[in-house]
């Protein structure tokens, strides 16, 4: 009987894959900050894609990543393919 590999934690495309709205703790780990500091983000509107579902807080991936590929644009001058249509 083989054992399982050495556990690591999950990479942004673990996280997302085939799925469409993730939690906010999961936004949080995608974007390197606290559970705490992504909820004051939602609770300030700063956090792209969140909406309420019912008694829970999603956000939705596509917005999240445009936001992100839109800031590291920002932050290195360098145009993105779709910048470039």
């Amino acid at each position: 009987m083989s054992s399982p590999g050495p556990l690591r934690n999950p990479t942004a495309a673990d996280i997302i894959a085939g799925r469409i709205s993730i939690s906010v703790a999961e936004a949080a780990k995608i974007l390197g900050v606290s559970r705490k500091h992504a909820y004051r983000l939602v609770a300030t509107g700063k956090l792209p894609g969140a909406y309420r579902m019912g008694g829970r807080i999603l956000v939705h991936i596509p917005t999240l990543l445009r936001e992100i590929e839109a800031l590291a644009t920002k932050i290195s001058g360098v145009p993105t393919p779709a910048d470039t249509e």
